[in-house]
């Protein structure tokens, strides 16, 4: 990836044995990685960890046994993935748990500029042992949540939306993915849905948050980290408005890194874009039609969505910022922008 020699991977295991695997599997990333055998919590002192028959779910809290009948069917493996099963605990151990603002005074571990979490039903915890680290430094988190308590007296996704809003931050969107739980196995045949139960969620800093900071530099440095962030979730517009707080000060320095680069270019690029932009729903209607919407005998035309075909894609030509995407490997937020950008230009 273009980028990796930007990266600084700091990594947490609480389990030791599992952080030097880590930084074996990771010793030829083109990435700095650094990884730290730290229990990560909401507050330092002594836990007891669950290791449980499915490691991947081992976790300083235990299963809430209401959601012990819970299952999903593991498509990429062919089996149902029972949670009375995996998340058995087979073996318990003490040890000193930490908070990420400890750590990073303590150790002098620099602070993440994006924090990803995935704790097995902590985060919320983690989020808390951070507040300072999330005020000054961090300018985006993914973090794991969960819809329903798998583990006994887990916090769920408004917990964690209300900490992180209450700490200069604002939801964008879950991944794709969503982990489905049946609350009740039946046989195959008889199988449909089942609930949504987990996700990742993406939150950015709050651009009135970042605007905060008294530090110009830092402030730059913050604002052009979320831009570069921002453009990879395609974010677009967001990262625009980022990159205008800090017009001024983009410049082609010396040293420059890659994803500076890149988003002083685009800043430079958009500024270019011809200001064009689709009507908007008062310019479409007036106030009477849009009272008569729901009136079935109301002749209002309704237009139909632009489909792009990927033929139609192939043959129209890019755009300088759609070019300067591809030239940074970022070949599917290029075809994103020039989807959205043939949709809604005038036929």
């Amino acid at each position: 990836m273009r980028f990796e020699s930007d990266f600084v991977n700091v990594l947490y295991d609480a389990d030791p044995e599992c952080a030097v695997q880590m930084e074996t599997l990771l010793k030829d990333s083109a990435s700095e990685t650094k990884v730290l055998p730290y229990c990560l919590g909401g507050k330092r002192g002594n836990a007891v960890f669950n290791i449980n028959y499915d490691p991947y779910t081992s976790s300083l809290l235990s299963l809430n046994p209401k959601k012990r009948e819970w299952y999903f069917y593991f498509r990429k493996h062919q089996h149902d993935y029972i949670l009375g099963e995996t998340f058995k605990t087979i073996e318990r151990q003490k040890m000193p748990v930490t908070t990420l603002d400890f750590v990073i005074r303590d150790q002098s571990i620099q602070p993440p500029d994006i924090l990803s979490i995935d704790v097995q039903g902590t985060e919320w915890d983690v989020l808390r042992g951070a507040k300072r680290t999330l005020d000054r430094h961090t300018v985006a988190v993914i973090a794991e949540v969960e819809f329903h308590q798998l583990y006994k007296g887990q916090k769920l996704f408004g917990d964690v939306s209300a900490l992180l809003q209450n700490q200069g931050f604002q939801f964008v969107k879950f991944k794709k993915y969503f982990t489905e739980f049946s609350p009740y196995r039946y046989p195959i045949g008889l199988r449909g849905e089942g609930f949504q139960g987990s996700s990742d969620a993406l939150f950015f800093k709050d651009i009135a948050s970042v605007k905060k900071e008294k530090n110009l530099k830092k402030r730059t440095l913050m604002f052009q980290k979320l831009a570069f962030i921002a453009i990879v979730f395609n974010q677009f517009e967001f990262a625009l408005q980022c990159l205008k707080e800090i017009s001024s000060e983009l410049r082609n320095e010396p040293n420059e890194l890659n994803y500076q680069a890149l988003t002083r270019m685009f800043a430079q690029e958009t500024a270019r874009v011809p200001k064009v932009f689709p009507p908007t729903f008062k310019e479409e209607y007036t106030f009477a039609q849009s009272r008569e919407r729901f009136n079935q005998e109301a002749t209002l035309e309704e237009g139909k969505e632009r489909v792009v075909s990927a033929s139609s894609m192939k043959r129209a030509s890019d755009s300088k910022i759609e070019k300067l995407f591809r030239k940074y490997d970022l070949s599917s937020q290029a075809d994103l922008i020039k989807k959205m950008r043939l949709q809604q230009e005038k036929a």
